[in-house]
């Protein structure tokens, strides 16, 4: 549930036309224009961009934070019947609850920042404009989930994702798995 919900509020929050209703004090006259902004309104449409970008991150962390209760709650819960922590039972399934969250998160943002940008010309400017200040919001919010993690004594290891595109095949480790990538990151800002 957690994921669904994640999904509707940031396809919802990065919705162009949501963006451009919020601007408008009232009703609009056409509807086949409304993921455009008005004339002379496009600093302020921006603006509303990335407060609703910073309200997805917001979002993001929030889910995470459910995560790692479920994840504590699972560590110190165990079987009535076999005394077997219910986080082991989940391990010795294959089954990582915090790297698979990720790796579904990571993924609803990229559909719901594709989805948007082939939506709207203005986002894909205002995203591709600005994209230091998205790489930010996005390192932001990994510090904050790695202090989590720290403080709930979770351990994350660096997942391999395998991608095969055409004939052959790409490992790379998701820069969400580890801290020196958001490092690397602002290096290059």
């Amino acid at each position: 549930a957690t994921l669904d919900t994640l999904r509707h509020d940031v396809a919802n929050s990065l919705n162009p036309a949501t963006l451009s209703q919020s601007l408008d004090s009232g009703p609009r006259s056409g509807s086949s224009r409304s993921s455009l902004p008005s004339v002379g309104s496009s600093a302020a449409w921006r603006a509303t961009l990335w407060t609703s970008l910073d309200k997805v991150m917001d979002m993001f962390y929030s889910a995470t934070n459910q995560i790692f209760q479920l994840y504590r709650v699972l560590a110190k819960k165990r079987d009535s019947v076999t005394h077997v922590c219910f986080l082991q039972e989940l391990q010795d399934g294959q089954c990582q609850l915090t790297q698979e969250f990720w790796s579904k998160a990571t993924s609803i943002l990229q559909q719901c920042l594709t989805s948007a940008c082939s939506e709207s010309n203005m986002m894909k400017q205002a995203l591709e404009g600005e994209y230091p200040k998205l790489l930010r919001l996005i390192k932001a919010l990994w510090q904050r989930v790695v202090l989590q993690l720290r403080q709930n004594d979770i351990t994350v290891t660096p997942a391999v994702v395998t991608s095969s595109a055409g004939s052959g095949s790409q490992t790379s480790t998701s820069f969400l798995e580890s801290e020196e990538a958001s490092t690397v990151a602002e290096q290059q800002l």
